[in-house]
């Protein structure tokens, strides 16, 4: 901070005998603004003061800015003045705001561009980040990537660190869904959205894209089984399988961890199921209630199995059955790996993340780390 005194110093010597000695005297503290374009300055009266003013007035290059106050605001760079008056004697305070040293961080704010989806399922999207005042620049994607666009993008959300040669950082998250203008001409609902008081929420899924039956000709479907990622009190998504089967007998199962910030209440889940590959795409909405409390107490699995190690790395071995067939699902319900098993399970081919091991009717999310 900067003190001005004031170009005028007076002395009081006859006004009365008591103030025979006194001095009026007037003194100014400054802020700096942070930036040339910034109006952040401001200047004070110093308190050091013993005189009581009855008028303060501030100028900016002989325009008064403001009547009255011991301090002023929001101050641009430039000349100002200040006029106090008190024992019937006017001072006047020249003082100039300016600006402190540049902030090597200040215009560092990179354009984030987002392109949706084409359709559900269609993982054609897109993100690019640029700046043309910051670089050279790097980049560093949730998903590893340093390229200053990331492509190939399926629906879902993703986060970017971006780091200039000054060390300044820009975060951002970003969320690619799919154009709402596409080819959905109507979605078939299965269930319906429950409302009142009892109901907290409802979580809705991406689209996923499954044709392992006819979907024009579904004719059941529900949700057979939910799992907290932890536990109800300390949980970040919610494990779910749905089982789906059309009018000739075909079944199928899906997999969807929705991320289920909440440790109670009654909540719609809205699975998203999209088969593509017909001439006309068929869309559907399959709903159903859930109560927070009756995470992992679902009876539709007849068998106690369990995984260890979890999370794995290379072998993955089965308590609770000895031999069977199996499919393993990622977080968007794709099948990408199946066979038969003899207590263990290969697993080293996966990349990092959670998966589903579906056994029967037995499905038990696992996550997979690479050394």
């Amino acid at each position: 901070m900067k003190h001005f005194l004031p170009i005028l110093f007076l002395a009081l010597s006859l006004i009365q005998s008591k103030h025979a000695s006194a001095q009026f005297v007037v003194s100014v503290v400054t802020q700096d603004c942070s930036g040339p374009s910034v109006c952040d300055g401001y200047a004070l009266i110093d308190s050091s003061n013993t005189v009581n003013f009855t008028s303060v007035l501030w100028y900016m290059n002989g325009t008064l800015l403001q009547n009255g106050g011991n301090a002023i605001f929001n101050l641009c760079p430039g000349n100002y003045t200040v006029s106090a008056t008190g024992f019937g004697v006017t001072l006047t305070s020249p003082f100039t705001i300016g600006t402190t040293s540049p902030n090597p961080c200040a215009g560092f704010y990179p354009t984030v561009t987002v392109t949706d989806c084409s359709a559900p399922a269609a993982c054609d999207g897109a993100i690019t980040i640029s700046c043309t005042t910051c670089a050279p620049f790097s980049v560093l994607w949730s998903q590893g990537s340093t390229t200053y666009t990331i492509n190939n993008l399926c629906e879902g959300t993703y986060a970017a660190i971006v780091t200039d040669s000054n060390g300044c950082t820009f975060n951002t998250t970003q969320f690619v869904g799919f154009n709402g203008g596409g080819n959905i001409d109507s979605i078939n609902v299965i269930g319906n959205l429950s409302t009142g008081a009892n109901i907290t929420g409802t979580l809705i899924s991406s689209w996923i894209y499954n044709c392992d039956i006819e979907m024009s000709m579904l004719d059941t479907a529900y949700m057979v089984s939910a799992t907290f990622g932890n536990n109800p009190s300390n949980q970040d998504s919610l494990y779910t399988v749905w089982y789906l089967a059309d009018t000739t007998g075909a079944y199928t199962y899906i997999n969807y961890a929705f991320y289920a910030p909440f440790a109670t209440g009654t909540y719609n889940l809205v699975l998203q199921v999209y088969c593509p590959i017909k001439s006309t795409p068929i869309y559907y909405n399959i709903i159903t209630q859930f109560d927070v409390q009756s995470a992992g107490l679902g009876s539709a699995a007849p068998v106690a199995l369990t995984l260890s190690p979890n999370p794995v790395q290379d072998i993955l071995s089965i308590q609770g059955i000895n031999s069977g067939k199996y499919k393993i699902f990622n977080a968007a319900g794709q099948c990408i790996q199946s066979g038969h098993f003899n207590n263990q399970i290969e697993v080293s081919q996966l990349t990092n993340g959670t998966y589903f091991l579906n056994i029967g009717t037995v499905v038990l999310p696992f996550i997979k780390l690479h050394q």
